[in-house]
């Protein structure tokens, strides 16, 4: 089975959404390949709660 995409070619694009706040700034590099890899740190406010089920 072979995936569509409105783009026509065969490129595959996978999208992601992050909410966030970055906590230094982003990494752009290269693979030997070339292709463009990011590498960023992210912090999230989220609930936690520990063993006992506490905040």
């Amino acid at each position: 089975m072979k995936s569509s995409n409105v783009g026509g070619d065969d490129t595959l694009i996978n999208q992601v959404t992050l909410v966030g706040r970055l906590t230094r700034d982003p990494e752009l590099n290269q693979t030997t390949e070339g292709t463009p890899v990011s590498h960023i740190t992210l912090a999230v406010n989220r609930n936690f709660r520990n063993h006992n089920g506490e905040f």
